[in-house]
């Protein structure tokens, strides 16, 4: 964007008096200054803004509005030889008007700055949330995966137990011995 502060003194500049060439490329630079004003604002409209920036954008075409209108008059003053109540109107009225519209700027974009940030915190709370659950699923699936393989395992090793020591009594002479089958599968 434009450097607001330098907008401004060019303005006052052009109203104030300077050279025939001097006061053309400044007229130029503050039409298209303005093409790119209306056009940021005219983009910024267009977007889904909230009740509080919809506020703000209000006020910022108006207070521009405004001191586009006293620049007009300052300028139209000055262009018909009447520099002193030029100057004065530009002391009492454009400068206010100019500085009033950039204010309504500064707190358009302090607000934008402080949706930015709260924004930012709330995807660094969604980050953390995402990492602790991530993790607790982990660990979840780590014991779950434990408890499976301790199931299989004591499954499998309980019956083959069983089965060595009927052996061992058996290898010991004692065939009284018997194998109880309580599964239903092979």
């Amino acid at each position: 964007l434009t450097n607001p502060k330098l907008d401004g003194d060019s303005n006052c500049i052009v109203a104030n008096g300077v050279g025939d060439e001097d006061e053309a490329e400044i007229n130029r630079k503050m039409k298209e200054t303005s093409a790119a004003i209306s056009k940021i604002q005219n983009m910024l409209q267009s977007q889904d803004l909230d009740d509080a920036e919809k506020k703000m954008m209000a006020d910022i075409q108006a207070n521009r509005q405004q001191y586009v209108s006293i620049r007009s008059e300052a300028l139209k003053l000055k262009n018909a030889g009447q520099t002193e109540a030029s100057r004065k109107m530009i002391r009492g009225k454009m400068v206010p008007a100019y500085n009033t519209y950039v204010e309504s700027i500064e707190n358009f974009a302090a607000y934008q700055h402080t949706l930015s940030e709260t924004t930012n915190q709330d995807v660094t709370d969604i980050y953390h949330n995402g990492l602790i659950i991530v993790a607790l699923l982990t660990m979840s699936a780590t014991l779950l995966g434990f408890f499976i393989a301790w199931r299989l395992t004591s499954g499998i090793t309980r019956p083959l137990n069983q089965a060595v020591q009927v052996a061992q009594t058996v290898a010991n002479g004692d065939l009284t011995s018997r194998i109880s089958v309580n599964s239903h599968d092979e």
